[in-house]
């Protein structure tokens, strides 16, 4: 907020100097309508250099760092407004060109050595979890007691967490519970379907056996107030 205020601070005093500029300019021209033929400063019309008989406005010698000066305000670029500004904890991460360029593409929690993004945790906060995370499936599980979670995974990638995602309500929305994982299940190793009438576990074949998916037991929940807390801000 502070770099968009002198930013606007900045603007109005180019204004005010174009604004005296200009006035101590027509000052001259002003002296000089009843003597001259039509230009500013008695020059006449057909001078070749233009207004005030070549040297300015009012016959008198322009500044042209003045102008410079002003020309390189209007046309340089806004001073960084620090939208996306580090903390003690959370760091920017960019991508940075070779001349200079740089683009924010996320955040990185240096406590946890790893990247994260802001999403609202089951206890209803805004929090910054990881972003290397897989989908729970909900539609297998790995005993008869049909309630512990499965996490899916293609197996080029292994993860690190799961992530399990709750709708609460239309003005709520989803709100995420992170899971560490346990191990891979054996693509030959059955699994277990709920039929969600009777609520019966019954077994089954891995559907993912023979496909470039794993799927991923679930570990201990990840406790929401490891990850950094945030609050939505107007500036």
């Amino acid at each position: 907020m502070r770099k968009t205020l002198e930013a606007f601070a900045s603007g109005v005093l180019v204004y005010v100097i174009v604004a005296a500029c200009s006035a101590a300019g027509g000052g001259g021209s002003a002296a000089s309508s009843g003597g001259g033929s039509a230009g500013l400063g008695g020059a006449s019309q057909d001078a070749p250099s233009g207004t005030g008989g070549g040297t300015g406005m009012g016959g008198a010698p322009q500044d042209s760092s003045l102008f410079d000066a002003v020309a390189d305000a209007l046309t340089g670029p806004v001073p960084d407004a620090q939208a996306n500004q580090s903390g003690t904890r959370l760091r920017a991460r960019r991508y940075v060109a070779t001349d200079g360029a740089s683009q924010f593409v996320g955040w990185h929690d240096s406590q946890r050595k790893e990247d994260c993004q802001f999403m609202t945790t089951a206890e209803g906060k805004l929090r910054c979890v990881p972003t290397a995370m897989i989908g729970e499936i909900g539609s297998y599980f790995p005993d008869a007691t049909c309630s512990n979670s499965l996490f899916l995974s293609t197996a080029c990638a292994p993860p690190k967490y799961g992530m399990r995602s709750t709708l609460g309500s239309a003005c709520t929305g989803y709100s995420v519970t992170v899971f560490g994982l346990g191990p891979a299940v054996p693509g030959t190793q059955n699994v277990y379907v709920k039929n969600p009438s009777t609520g019966a576990c019954t077994s089954t074949a891995n559907p993912y056996a023979t496909t470039a998916y794993t799927l991923y037991q679930a570990g201990p929940e990840v406790p929401a107030s490891s990850f950094v807390e945030a609050t939505q801000q107007i500036d």
